[in-house]
């Protein structure tokens, strides 16, 4: 490649809204995590996330007056770039919540070491990357619409496995059938995310589903740690104490089905990589994720 394009516009550094958006995401971050041991109406969690709202209100005002903006705020508002965010959001929340509510349930309720553990979730992990693979090509033939609602109504069906039969073998073929989707969902999120954009803005939008990764894991803990509730602190478990859980992400799972039906543009991804953007039902190109 060469080093830089002919007319190429030097765009500098925008420090200010670097700094903003970086602490909001921190915050928010922090915030989210922080649910899990100390719940939701806590001082120390609260804060956070009441400063990241703050925080990214200001980055918002000096973006728009930027003379370089880091980001276009109105960038935020296509529906391309949003139903990425979405899909990223969902699937990293409950592929992350996932395995923290299997970690736990396997080592508190059944008494597993960390290392067993480690192997049983292996299934997990092949069908992430399962799901990835066949997403990547099934989306050269199929819209990112249809591939989206299979994904999440598969991590649905996965969660409502190991909320009906919380035993090992059964939660973890769930949430096996729940990777397999989520693998096809973090796909799909790029390639929704990339509908029409221009080369210059590419890059953009991939870091802005990618934050949304971020954000996802921190959230799918926080929530499904607030449903399994006081069971994960309590001396002795059961597998039962997790069924609520697991049932939330189900639903989480169903009401992301719908909004993802609605949400998601209908667009194929280009099997090569050249070719310009393309027009609603037409290829196009996307990255993978990782």
């Amino acid at each position: 490649m060469p080093a830089r394009r002919p007319g190429a516009v030097e765009r500098g550094l925008d420090i200010p809204g670097a700094v903003l958006v970086t602490a909001g995401t921190a915050a928010a971050i922090y915030g989210l995590i922080n649910v899990g041991s100390h719940g939701w109406a806590a001082t120390s969690t609260v804060l956070p996330l009441v400063l990241a709202i703050a925080v990214w209100a200001a980055f918002a005002v000096v973006e728009r007056r930027a003379r370089r903006p880091l980001l276009s705020v109105g960038l935020l508002g296509q529906r391309a770039v949003l139903a990425g965010s979405f899909l990223m959001l969902a699937a990293t929340g409950l592929m992350v919540g996932g395995f923290f509510l299997g970690s736990f349930a396997l080592q508190r309720a059944h008494h597993y070491s960390a290392l067993h553990v480690g192997l049983a979730f292996l299934p997990m992990a092949v069908a992430t990357v399962i799901g990835a693979q066949a997403g990547t090509q099934v989306l050269t033939r199929v819209n990112t619409r249809i591939v989206a609602v299979t994904g999440l109504a598969l991590a649905a069906a996965g969660y409502a496995i190991a909320a009906r039969w919380p035993q090992p073998a059964a939660m973890v073929t769930g949430l096996s059938i729940a990777a397999l989707g989520i693998g096809a969902t973090f796909v799909t999120a790029f390639t929704a995310s990339l509908t029409d954009a221009a080369p210059a803005e590419a890059g953009l939008r991939s870091a802005l589903v990618n934050t949304f990764h971020e954000l996802g894991g921190a959230a799918g803990v926080a929530v499904l740690s607030s449903a399994a509730g006081a069971g994960l602190v309590a001396a002795r478990l059961a597998s039962q104490d997790f069924t609520r859980a697991f049932t939330v992400g189900a639903v989480i799972g169903v009401v992301a089905v719908v909004t993802a039906a609605v949400l998601v543009p209908a667009v194929r991804r280009k099997p090569s990589a050249a070719g310009p953007p393309a027009d609603r039902d037409t290829p196009i190109t996307a990255a993978s994720p990782g």
